[in-house]
């Protein structure tokens, strides 16, 4: 593998291709035109909301999250559970993909914030893995995304956990996010590039993290 860049959008602007790694800076909190929450301040909103829903719809939850990863069934299920009490009123607007990887993160950090999670030796293939009762594949597209976020949380662990469970916008998220950083080339491939905003990227790391220490937990017997 070669070391390439990975470029991070925000505002759906294409970072420079030129340089190597690119670490996105926190998102100012702010308001648009319509009046809507974003940056940090619109993740710890969507956290927090992840986190409510967790706790008193699990199993709503988790229904929605064992339809396969990026599949329209599974885009089509995620915004019904919109309707909660977990949702004050307001403006706030989120794509799937968002969604999906704020209940991962909110299921890393309910398991694993005070213990880290045990792993296999090697990065998981998402194109071929063996699936645990109840789970569904993810389409391809996913499962690709998948495979690279596998690698980065084999690589390094530690900061990889940081960064899934550390509030979105806080220094211990920067820090950690910048140590990943280094080992992004690592898991493309030449010619590779991804264009990810920081809230997907974590969505897919916690989403490989949660999956893969689930899945260890179970094959030693310790659910």
């Amino acid at each position: 593998m070669k070391r390439i860049a990975i470029l991070f959008i925000t505002s759906m602007m294409a970072a420079s291709a030129g340089a190597q790694s690119i670490i996105p800076k926190p998102d100012p909190a702010g308001f648009g035109r319509e009046g809507k929450i974003t940056g940090d301040a619109a993740r710890r909103i969507v956290d927090k909301f992840a986190a409510c829903m967790l706790g008193r719809h699990r199993m709503l939850v988790l229904e929605a999250l064992a339809l396969p990863s990026g599949s329209n069934e599974q885009n089509e299920a995620l915004p019904k559970l919109m309707n909660s009490e977990c949702l004050a009123p307001g403006n706030l607007h989120f794509s799937a993909v968002t969604f999906r990887g704020s209940f991962y993160k909110a299921l890393v950090r309910a398991r694993f914030a005070r213990k880290p999670a045990p792993f296999g030796l090697e990065p998981t293939d998402y194109l071929k893995q063996p699936l645990l009762a109840g789970e569904s594949p993810p389409i391809p597209s996913v499962a690709e995304l998948l495979n690279f976020a596998s690698c980065v949380i084999h690589k390094d662990p530690g900061n990889a956990r940081d960064a899934i469970v550390s509030a979105a916008g806080s220094p211990k998220e920067d820090a950690a996010m910048a140590e990943l950083a280094k080992v992004y080339g690592q898991c493309l491939f030449t010619d590779q590039t991804f264009r990810f905003s920081k809230e997907i990227l974590l969505g897919l790391l916690a989403e490989a993290y949660y999956r893969e220490a689930n899945a260890s937990a179970q094959q030693s017997g310790n659910p």
